[in-house]
């Protein structure tokens, strides 16, 4: 017989959404949703280093282009936090419209663990998170 704690549910994951346009914020919790993941929101790269810092995430959606700070620079600052404090890497999953090959080299080099494509497909959201979490994801 199984115990309590083998057949517990795991945790939902905390995910760090970066964007600058409410309906992208909108889609992201939804689909974020069907995993019963915990969100919080941040409309610019200035105010997700803010949050990141004082805060854990499982994860990071990333948009790259924003007003104060863009995605690129947020997510080197990201990396350059998490070597600093010794803490363990975050997935970033940069979610844009900007698809050009330069655009996903850009991403990868600044740290961007994925470089998916806006729109976002739901399934292909919630696999990317899997993989990079090595979280297995129910989706209810």
């Amino acid at each position: 017989m199984a115990s309590a704690e083998e057949t517990r549910a795991p945790e939902p994951l905390k995910v760090l959404i970066v964007d600058d346009n409410p309906t992208n914020v909108l889609v992201l919790e939804t689909v974020l949703s069907l995993i019963s993941a915990q969100t919080v929101a941040a409309h610019d790269g200035a105010m997700a280093v803010e949050a990141f810092r004082a805060s854990a995430f499982d994860a990071v959606l990333m948009d790259l282009q924003m007003p104060v700070m863009d995605g690129l620079t947020a997510t080197r600052l990201i990396r350059e936090h998490e070597q600093a404090t010794g803490q363990a890497r975050t997935p970033v999953l940069v979610v844009t419209a900007n698809t050009l090959a330069r655009d996903v080299e850009d991403s990868l080099s600044a740290g961007a663990d994925r470089h998916i494509a806006k729109p976002v497909m739901p399934m292909a959201l919630l696999s990317a998170l899997a993989e990079t979490t090595g979280t297995p994801l129910a989706v209810n």
